[in-house]
Parts: C-alpha cells; structure tokens; sequence
C-alpha cells in the first residue's frame, strides 16, 4: 500500500516538473498585430512624431520628399525618452544632453552608441492614415 502510494506521489511530482519544462519545447506563437497608425497630415515632410509600438517609444521622421523612417526612441546611455527638436534637426536626449542625427547617428554626449533603426512597415492608406507594423 505504502509502494503504490509513493509510486502516485512520485507521478505526480514528475507532472508538475515536467508541464512547466514542457512548454519550452513547444515553438512560441508568432506575435501578430505589433502596429500603430497616425495620420499622414499629423507628420509633413521634416518632421517626426513620437509613438508608442508595444509600449515602447519609437520615433518616426519624414524625409525632405516625405518618405518615413523609425527609430526606437530610447536613449542607449541610460534609457530615456528622446526628442525631436526641429529648430536644429536633430534629435535629443533631454536627460543627459546626447545629440543624435536625424538618422540616429551618435553627435555627441555620453551615450555610447547610435539610436537604434526599428525595423518598421509604413503602409498608407486611403483615408491618411499610415499605418506602422514591426516585423
């Protein structure tokens, strides 16, 4: 009696092991729906906007003919926000003072690295709205 109460016990133990591994060894589903959308009037050639993609903020530039660019709008030094400034065209940490090009090429300041580029789909669509998609 004591052997097969033990034997159930054991099995049930193996259980809860296992079903937390287990969903390892499952592939993960792929992430569907990652999108914003603004408005196309919102952003006129030489601007940016600044968005929220999953939480996190991305900056998106208009090129002088109007064509979109993004950039994951964290600074690499410590993390924080940064910001479009339109008088000098550049783009700001209002931290710690990083300057970055429009195209998020480190100017100066402490961070170490360039802002990273998101890799983003901009589809326009009839009503103005353009909408941003990761993929």
């Amino acid at each position: 009696m004591l052997g097969a109460f033990l034997a159930g016990l054991g099995a049930v133990l193996a259980c809860l092991v296992a079903i937390p591994f287990g969903s390892y060894l499952r592939p993960s589903p792929r992430r569907e729906g990652r999108r914003t959308r603004f408005d196309s009037a919102a952003l006129p050639p030489g601007g940016a906007l600044l968005l929220r993609l999953e939480g996190r903020p991305l900056l998106v530039l208009s090129g002088p003919s109007g064509e979109y660019r993004a950039l994951w709008a964290r600074c690499p030094h410590l993390g924080c926000t940064v910001v479009w400034d339109p008088s000098s065209g550049r783009i700001l940490c209002p931290c710690h003072g990083g300057r970055f090009d429009a195209r998020g090429k480190l100017l100066a300041g402490p961070p170490p690295l360039d802002l990273a580029p998101a890799a983003v789909r901009f589809t326009r669509q009839e009503s103005g709205a353009v909408v941003v998609s990761e993929f």
